[in-house]
């Protein structure tokens, strides 16, 4: 992003903290720094992040693995088993703003 871009988001003081060229900025979620560690290799900062999420993955609890999962099965039961079509349209409703959360969020983020 340019700083003319983001000079208000980055004026806030949730990012006081930032050094923000007026060159040129970027902004990164988490997942996306974690992708690139994940895909470099001769990085000392990389081979850290791989560490840290093996470490992550080994501590977290099946139950957690699965609870995405888990809810989205729950959805899908309630559409099938829905014993009317308001009922039914309901819980598909349900589901598609389960389903879409990701892009909920970031268009939140985007406005």
């Amino acid at each position: 992003m340019k700083y003319s871009e983001i000079k208000d988001q980055v004026n806030c003081e949730n990012f006081s903290h930032l050094k923000i060229s007026r060159q040129g900025t970027n902004i990164f979620s988490k997942r996306a720094v974690l992708n690139i560690g994940m895909l470099l290799r001769d990085s000392e900062i990389a081979k850290r992040v791989r560490s840290a999420l093996l470490d992550l993955e080994e501590i977290t609890t099946n139950e957690q693995k699965t609870i995405s999962i888990d809810k989205e099965k729950e959805l899908l039961l309630n559409i099938i088993t829905a014993e009317t079509k308001e009922h039914q349209a309901i819980t598909l409703n349900e589901y598609r703003q389960y389903y879409n959360r990701h892009i909920k969020q970031l268009e939140d983020i985007i406005e």
